[in-house]
């Protein structure tokens, strides 16, 4: 793609917990499609589901939703990058164990938490009785997070499993879990079941579809939101009603919540 055909190109992050009968297929077909259509950015593919964020032209993205991951159109958040910006330097489409790396694979039976809309989210965590988690890694909390949020201050979202360890001493405190799109909280809240939290909830779509909905003026959503592309981040434009790119440049370093630094991660999280 050149410059002017990835002038403020759009953005489509999505997963779902489907049972994936063969990842490979599903690999070369998807391979396949977004070259066809000049798309780039990260599908990661396993037996639990699927993980996706493409960069494009939204129509080319859209045909290959439709072509290759069709039951999962109504879960689709869209963002925009900045005139020049491809958001992702190539495309990569990889079969793993997870979708998410947690060591914890989910199926259609596995508890996970209740899902909140948007517009319920503010008055759930404005509830004194709601301990409301950001389990997003500490650099991404730095950048934005909700107000009163307590951050899980992580390096890695493996290391949720032992901060998940610290919840206990909150008794059957009612959590409420955000992350950037939602995928995150899926295996978070998960956990948290499973070690006997009895009310968990995540914010639906993540921060993604929060911003897409909530109006600045009505937000409680402090910062911008930190995504793993070039942009580096993400805020509403309430002129459009899009989220679109906020960036401070290149990054070469993030920030770790001991204090060192460390690399960028892959260029896909949710």
């Amino acid at each position: 793609m050149t410059g002017k055909e990835e002038a403020g190109a759009w953005v489509a992050a999505f997963y779902a917990f489907r049972p994936i009968a063969h990842p490979e297929a599903l690999q070369d077909a998807a391979e396949r499609a977004c070259r066809e259509h000049a798309l780039r950015g990260t599908v990661l593919i396993a037996p639990e589901g699927v993980n996706v964020a493409l960069a494009g032209r939204r129509p080319n993205i859209e045909a290959v939703i439709e072509r290759c991951f069709h039951c999962v159109q109504e879960r689709v958040q869209w963002s925009r990058g900045a005139a020049g910006n491809p958001v992702f330097d190539q495309l990569k489409v990889r079969v793993k164990p997870e979708i998410v790396t947690f060591d914890l694979a989910l199926d259609a039976k596995t508890p996970v938490a209740k899902h909140v809309a948007p517009s319920d989210w503010n008055r759930l965590i404005q509830d004194p009785d709601t301990l409301t988690l950001d389990t997003r890694n500490a650099f991404e909390s730095t950048r934005g997070t909700f107000r009163g949020a307590r951050p899980a201050n992580t390096d890695s979202f493996r290391e949720f499993r032992t901060y998940a360890d610290t919840l206990r001493r909150d008794g059957q405190r009612r959590i409420a879990l955000f992350c950037t799109g939602g995928i995150r909280c899926e295996k978070a809240s998960a956990l948290l079941l499973e070690q006997g939290c009895e009310e968990v909830y995540q914010l639906d779509g993540g921060i993604l579809r929060y911003l897409a909905e909530v109006p600045n003026e009505e937000s409680t959503f402090e910062g911008d939101c930190f995504v793993f592309d070039q942009r580096e981040a993400v805020v509403r434009d309430d002129a459009t009603g899009q989220v679109t790119e906020h960036g401070h440049g290149p990054r070469a370093e993030l920030p770790s919540a001991t204090g060192r630094t460390k690399e960028s991660g892959p260029p896909i999280r949710s």
